[in-house]
């Protein structure tokens, strides 16, 4: 029980699929308490590389904060990379917030007026596109360690001190 003497809700987990590529269906958790009431949405993007990592990689903060503050908390599952290429791969953040708005209200009486995108390393980087990929753009987005640029030298060219072990100059 609660200090006012009520029942906390139960906050509990259901799995949607939000969309099927070919025979693969891809799936969300849904985090949020057992009622009926509006709440606004935090969706969480794993990290991995684009090559690794599942829907089911939520820090255990964020489901504490969802729960504690009243938010409905969504993470999604993406095609990964090397069978699917970075395009598909944003395709599925777009059609999972895209989801969220069109069927959230109904399924799990999400506010998708008040949304809110987070993820952490490629997760991260997924949550700064969605600022790009649909209209309008998340109330707030979070990125923890994401990178802003898949295509940058960085990314493409080997690092001589890295590689000859010289880390620090």
């Amino acid at each position: 029980q609660t200090l006012t003497g009520e029942t906390p809700l139960a906050f509990s987990k259901t799995v949607h699929k939000y969309k099927t590529v070919e025979q693969l269906d891809i799936l969300a958790d849904v985090y949020r308490h057992d009622d009926t009431v509006k709440r606004p949405v935090i969706v969480w993007y794993h990290g991995g590389a684009l090559i690794m990592g599942s829907r089911s990689n939520v820090p255990k903060q964020l489901r504490e904060l969802a729960k504690e503050h009243g938010f409905i908390l969504v993470s999604f599952d993406y095609r990964l990379a090397p069978e699917a290429k970075l395009s598909e791969i944003v395709e599925d953040v777009r059609d999972g917030l895209e989801w969220v708005r069109r069927s959230g209200p109904g399924r799990f009486h999400a506010d998708p007026s008040k949304l809110g995108v987070a993820g952490a390393s490629a997760g991260g980087y997924l949550a700064l596109m969605s600022g790009i990929l649909i209209e309008p753009a998340p109330t707030a987005i979070v990125s923890y360690w994401g990178f802003g640029d898949v295509d940058g030298e960085w990314t493409t060219s080997p690092n001589e001190a890295y590689r000859k072990g010289k880390l620090i100059e």
